[in-house]
């Protein structure tokens, strides 16, 4: 007898299976459907590096020793010759530039949240996706065209990769197949 109207019915009044050994096959098969369904895109995209990677391989485009340019290397860059205390002092400053540069944008972020600019984050989230999608896209393919030596106008391959950043964002962020949605993604 429970006191309590929001309690659970006793285990008895409840429909399910009718044995521990069926009981125990539907849990194992709803952890292995989950586990499956986790492990799908992993492992396609797993295969997809490894198949670029392989296509990739002797690439130009891979040199270690190139020197990177980005964000957190903006303000002062690395060489050889250079003291320890200038490379503390270039560290120091860079970490300085990023630090300002994210919280800049995470400003930016909360004021136009704080007066509901929802249409500025929109369009801010889907420039970045899209040039995201654009410019590894145009990484891949130059690579791979390169690679393969495939010859290929500018007028062309500038229309397939927009094609493909425009019709990627699409499927991301508006109602799409999953299967069209997930290739996306990864």
């Amino acid at each position: 007898l429970s006191l309590s109207p929001l309690a659970e019915p006793d285990v008895a009044d409840r429909p399910g299976p009718s044995s521990g050994l069926e009981l125990l096959n539907e849990v194992l098969y709803g952890k292995l459907s989950m586990i499956i369904d986790i492990l799908k895109p992993v492992v396609v995209t797993m295969c997809a590096v490894l198949a670029l990677s392989y296509a990739l391989r002797s690439s130009s485009w891979y040199n270690p020793m190139r020197e990177q340019t980005s964000i957190a290397t903006m303000a002062y860059t690395e060489h050889q010759s250079d003291s320890t205390g200038a490379k503390l002092t270039g560290a120091l400053l860079n970490a300085l530039v990023f630090v300002i540069a994210v919280g800049a944008m995470t400003f930016g972020f909360v004021l136009c949240f704080k007066y509901r600019c929802f249409k500025c984050l929109y369009f801010v989230i889907g420039l970045s996706a899209l040039s995201a999608l654009g410019s590894v896209s145009a990484l891949v393919l130059t690579n791979l065209l390169e690679t393969y030596r495939i010859p290929t106008d500018a007028i062309s391959f500038y229309f397939i990769l927009w094609n493909f950043a425009v019709v990627g964002i699409i499927a991301i962020f508006t109602p799409s197949p999953p299967f069209f949605k997930h290739g996306y993604l990864i």
